[in-house]
């Protein structure tokens, strides 16, 4: 996905971001696999990138109309003025090459050795932004490229917190998200309208690096729920993603240090992220 505003480069899912990328069989420490119940994308594979990780559902056709998936803010570390994000969207994946792109999440920062969290939203990107934090500024925003941030007062997010977030449309151009915060119960929906028309033919959970940002470390990240749906009440689970798996700073990966969820509770549909 496109988030870049200088901001994030993450969710930029499309181009930029990605570079070069090598594809091997998926490590089932990464990405829980789940029952997908519709086909879009059979027989998993893993893409190291040095960018972001997460896992990517892609069709061939307009096929995807909201995408849904609860966020556990991590804790971050690292060297001031670095970053991470963590986003859930439409396109902008590497294969879909289309010039929008919808997303929200949580996008942490650190500046002034502390951390900060704030939300923004844009239909090329929406997320809510977290970073460190004792003395932290909070930040709920939108945006859709090309149009300006529209920033939100009042909305928290903090270390541990449980945030849902909903990316849909209604047709190419137009469509909503909702961030809600489920262990402060605060929400906001910000509605989109955008000029650039959407592709529907990817949909993602990631983590990434911002642009103009080294990237931060980040604990476990796991996007409990992740659900996508698709016209006639079709239902896409990760199982069956294109998953994504970053390299870390000593050369290990990101699957190398995310423990199954399925071993600790089989009940659990997620996907892992933790360096």
């Amino acid at each position: 996905m496109r988030f870049d505003f200088t901001l994030i480069s993450t969710f930029l899912f499309a181009s930029a971001v990605l570079a070069d990328h090598s594809r091997e069989h998926r490590s089932s420490q990464f990405l829980d696999v789940v029952e997908k119940r519709t086909s879009v994308t059979s027989d998993p594979v893993k893409v190291v990138v040095s960018e972001f990780a997460g896992a990517i559902l892609n069709a061939t056709t307009p096929t995807f109309h909201t995408i849904t998936g609860s966020i556990s803010v991590p804790v971050i570390w690292g060297q001031n003025g670095s970053g991470v994000s963590i986003l859930v969207g439409l396109d902008g994946g590497p294969d879909t090459h289309c010039g929008a792109v919808f997303a929200a999440g949580v996008i942490c920062t650190i500046d002034i050795d502390t951390p900060v969290y704030t939300g923004k939203a844009v239909l090329n990107h929406v997320s809510t932004i977290c970073l460190t934090c004792l003395l932290c500024l909070r930040i709920a925003a939108v945006y859709w490229l090309p149009g300006p941030l529209i920033e939100f007062t009042n909305f928290e997010v903090s270390y541990g917190d449980l945030v849902n977030v909903t990316v849909s449309v209604s047709d190419q151009n137009t469509g909503y998200a909702t961030i809600q915060n489920l262990s402060k119960k605060i929400a906001l929906t910000q509605p989109f309208s955008a000029q650039s028309p959407l592709c529907q033919r990817s949909a993602g959970w990631i983590v990434g690096k911002m642009a103009n940002r080294d990237r931060a470390h980040f604990g476990f990240v796991p996007f409990s729920q992740p659900m996508a749906y698709g016209q006639g009440q079709e239902e896409f689970t990760a199982g069956g993603s294109l998953v994504y798996d970053m390299t870390t700073d000593d050369g290990t990966s990101t699957s190398d240090r995310c423990p199954s969820l399925r071993e600790s509770d089989p009940s659990h549909r997620a996907v892992c992220v933790g360096t």
